[in-house]
């Protein structure tokens, strides 16, 4: 076959084109060195742009011995490399790679001279970690138009959310959510984190909370993150509304106005598909709830800047939930003589409530002291009704009662809480004083309506109708006062003493009056009484910190005295017992460059709750009758932490990164307060409290996450492991029982991402447990309980945002009745509209194949329970959503 001249000229063109094209496409790496005065310089900006169409290559940073490496980099092509760092003269250069691996020439940058009419803009690293303190700069992590601050949380390195919903980074929880450094509407920051858009965000940061983690009980020290916002006056916000099939809905607002010296901020809502309050303007993808709520929910944040050196702040919320509910729950408990207690109850509720909360905080500060004042009032008044039937049999399933009832009430309680604190610098000495006082009052009346039939052998054996009243008040007032002294010994040492003195007063009635067939009431001297607690401690602490390179050592020792004092108004009784404690504290840790260690001990005070003081039965409940003891002791936890992390330097070299966390924690409770359970032939209980020893857990955590970066690819795995063991107590019919709970958790993550069109997760967490009975073997239980969950996040063509959800779980030892599995599929798509793209036409679908369910299972030292509530069913949503806000440029 011939080919002509034309032809073949275009077949050259096509080949010579396809070799340049092979040409471009190949990749190469750059390796170089940067020196400052003859030294390594670490952490300097490496910048590889092309001179083509000034698109930056890629970027790195020097890390050990000065050297750096860029990967990924265009063959053939003419680059300008920059190298710059604060203080000094920044580096510019050509380079045109030939080969797949280049060496430059060791780069020397000299310190820049003091120029007033030249400002140099250096590069910004996209993580920068200080200490204890990890930040990341917004701006390097890519999201789609109208993202909001929780979307950028989901592509950090190292951030995930275990299955109860808490934010966790690097292994270790997040206790509280900032913005700019405050709080914004509550410490969950779910408001923060749902309305704030991206593009207002600058910086994110995550460090300890040493406050909590020193006054809190818990076995994994917790972190705060903030959310620092770009400075010049600013607005922003978004409203939406969607409705659909079966008659759901959604409208919601969100605005924000932020000025130099004050802002504003203000929400607000109404929908029927389980959203509270706080989460405005966002779909829900992975739950439904317990049971179908119509929520109608407002709130207004505020702060001023008096002058610089006072600023007020404050805000209020008004939540009114609505809720429906049908619960199933079967209960298989422990009882004496290797025998069970199976109940299985269905009933059916309505609980609707309002609740107000309003705080303010005015604060003073300059160079040598401090001073703040808040105030907090928190109103709640609930309504609630319940029909309720349960059925009892023993192991051999035989029956043992059969109980119905109705249950209405009528709730008010109101919290109001007032604190000033004083904080002063005399050179080396540093003074701090606080005032607390709070008051809680909580009033109740409910009245319960119903029969329980009680059998032996399967047969009738008698009947009891009821028909009851209970009026019940508690009130605790508190009075705190705290001194604390610093004193700073040379550069390395401090000394510290503090003593806090507390006093609460505590007042409990109980009125149980019976109703008979005229509706009259009677007043019933068995189950009613009033009673009086009056607690004096004081604990006072001596400690030492020593702090150098890196090393901090802090040890001291802490008195704890009680004095407590209860008196039983109705049978003129009183008790009255001082106990003294005497408790050392430790800490020790160590931050370097690459890893951290720390190992903390402290221990915390547990007073007993008002219920379980109260001497007098409470008999709403005919099958569970709980009655306090009014001789408790206070319990004292011993906690024992071990961490350790390299997330003060995270490995970033080649565009990889990885991260290890461990963690070893150990708890035991002295006097703790355990549940002691009396059962009687017909399957009734009667629970009390005593004091015990010898309970305690172990807890085990490993976490990695690995990180990879190819060109516009991001990929990342983290893997976590937990091992928990617990040992508790419980009296059954006065014998002590032990109960064993060994559970593993595993949690395999992977995320990827490619720039910002298409961000997928895959989220794999199987819990084991092994439940050991000492008493009844029969109830040992071994089982899995497997979760799994996919998103999908699609930005395409500019305009088109698709995000779908599917989530399973799946128990093989639910008990028959129950469904083993639940899997939810969700969807939801919108169109971006008009030039700015601000308005999005919205569609959702909520559990398109309709195989969810809400299954829960608790277990305890006494039983296991299983429980389905009705929920959400499919349904379908259509609407808008507006978003809105600038930033003022500065002249």
């Amino acid at each position: 076959m011939m080919i002509s001249h034309r032809q073949s000229t275009i077949l050259l063109l096509l080949l010579m084109l396809k070799g340049l094209q092979a040409v471009a496409q190949e990749k190469g790496i750059l390796i170089g060195r940067v020196m400052r005065e003859k030294e390594p310089l670490v952490g300097a900006t490496v910048t590889a742009t092309r001179l083509s169409d000034s698109s930056r290559a890629a970027n790195g940073i020097s890390g050990n011995n000065g050297r750096f490496v860029l990967v990924a980099l265009p063959l053939h092509d003419s680059l300008l490399i920059t190298i710059s760092y604060r203080g000094y003269t920044s580096f510019k250069g050509l380079v045109l790679l030939t080969q797949k691996e280049s060496t430059m020439q060791t780069v020397q940058l000299q310190p820049a001279a003091l120029d007033l009419d030249t400002v140099v803009v250096n590069a910004e690293r996209p993580v920068v970690i200080k200490g204890d303190t990890v930040e990341f700069r917004a701006s390097a992590i890519r999201v789609p138009p109208n993202s909001m601050a929780r979307d950028i949380l989901k592509r950090i390195p190292g951030l995930e959310i275990d299955n109860s919903g808490r934010l966790i980074f690097n292994g270790r929880p997040v206790s509280k959510v900032l913005v700019d450094g405050k709080i914004f509407f509550g410490e969950d920051g779910s408001v923060a984190l749902s309305n704030i858009s991206s593009e207002m965000v600058d910086k994110i940061q995550f460090a300890n909370d040493s406050l909590a983690n020193q006054r809190s009980n818990q076995l994994i020290q917790s972190q705060v993150l903030n959310l620092k916002l770009k400075a010049g006056n600013k607005y922003f916000g978004n409203s939406s509304f969607l409705g659909g099939t079966d008659k759901r809905y959604e409208g919601s607002g969100f605005g924000s106005l932020m000025r130099e010296n004050n802002r504003l901020s203000a929400y607000a809502g109404r929908n029927n598909i389980n959203k509270a309050g706080s989460t405005v303007s966002q779909f829900t993808l992975v739950s439904s709830g317990s049971g179908i709520t119509e929520n109608t929910f407002t709130g207004l944040e505020y702060g001023y800047q008096l002058n610089d050196k006072k600023q007020i702040t404050g805000s209020y919320q008004y939540n009114h939930p609505n809720t429906v509910r049908e619960l199933i729950k079967e209960r298989r408990q422990n009882i004496l003589s290797g025998n069970q207690l199976i109940t299985q109850s269905l009933s059916e509720g309505k609980y609707a409530s309002n609740n107000h909360k309003a705080n303010a905080k005015l604060e003073h500060s300059s160079k040598s002291n401090a001073t703040t004042f808040e105030t907090m009032l928190d109103g709640t008044n609930s309504l609630s009704s319940n029909n309720n039937s349960t059925i009892t049999k023993d192991g051999q399933g035989n029956l043992l009662n059969h109980l119905e009832n109705s249950y209405r009430s009528k709730e008010i309680t109101t919290n109001w809480a007032n604190s000033i604190y004083y904080n002063k610098n005399i050179d080396s000495w540093n003074i701090l004083m606080s005032l607390s006082y709070s008051s809680s009052n909580k009033s109740s009346t409910d009245y319960s309506d119903g029969r329980i039939v009680f059998y032996k052998n399967n047969l009738v054996d008698s009947q009891q109708l009821f028909r009851q009243q209970f009026q019940s008040v508690n009130k605790t007032n508190n009075l705190a006062a705290e001194l604390g002294i610093n004193k700073k010994k040379g550069k390395d040492l401090t000394l510290s003493l503090t003593n806090v003195f507390n006093v609460q007063w505590n007042d409990i009635s109980r009125i149980t009056r019976n109703i008979d067939s005229l509706g009259a009431l009677k007043v019933d001297s068995s189950y009613s009484n009033q009673f009086r607690s009056r607690i004096f401690s004081n604990t006072s602490t001596f400690s030492v910190m020593y702090n150098k390179n890196n090393f901090s050592f802090v040890t001291g020792i802490m008195l704890l005295q009680n004095n407590q004092a209860q008196k039983d108004l109705a049978h003129s009784n009183s008790i009255s017992k001082i106990e003294v404690n005497l408790v050392p504290s430790l800490s020790l840790s160590k931050i370097g460059n690459r890893r951290s260690y720390n190992l903390n001990y402290t221990a915390n005070v547990i007073l007993p709750t008002l219920d379980q003081l109260q001497p007098v039965q409470n008999i709403s409940n005919p099958l569970y009758i709980n009655k306090g003891n009014p001789t408790l002791s206070r319990s004292l936890a011993h906690n024992i932490v071990w961490t350790f992390n390299n997330q003060g330097a995270a490995v970033i070299k080649k565009a990889k990164m990885r991260i290890y966390n461990a963690s070893l924690t150990f708890n035991t409770v002295q006097n703790k307060i355990i549940p002691s359970v009396q059962t009687d032939s017909l399957g009734r209980q009667t629970s009390s409290f005593e004091n015990i020893n010898g309970v305690y857990t172990w807890r085990s955590a490993l976490s990695s996450a690995y990180m990879l970066k190819r060109g516009k690819n991001s990929f990342r795995i983290t893997g976590h492991i937990e091992i928990n063991y617990l040992r508790d107590k419980l009296y059954l019919d006065g014998i002590l029982n032990n109960t064993d709970n060994i559970s593993m958790q595993l949690i395999f993550n992977f995320r990827y991402q490619w720039t910002d069109i298409i961000n997928t997760y895959f989220r794999y967490a199987p819990t084991w447990s092994d439940l050991k009975y000492q008493q009844n073997k029969a109830l040992n239980q071994q089982y899995w309980i497997h979760n799994a969950g996919l998103e999908l996040e699609l930005y395409l063509l500019k305009r088109l945002k698709l995000n779908q959800s599917v989530s399973f779980s799946y128990n093989n030892r639910l008990p028959a009745g129950f469904d083993k599995s639940s899997l939810l599929w969700n969807i939801k798509g919108s169109y971006l509209c008009l030039k700015s793209r601000k308005v999005e036409i919205t569609f959702s679908a909520f559990d398109i194949l309709k195989q969810f369910n809400n299954l829960t299972r608790t277990t305890s030292g006494n039983y296991i329970e299983d429980s389905q509530a009705n929920n959400l069913q499919q349904y379908f949503l259509l609407g808008f959503t507006y978003h809105f806000g600038a930033i003022a440029k500065k002249p």
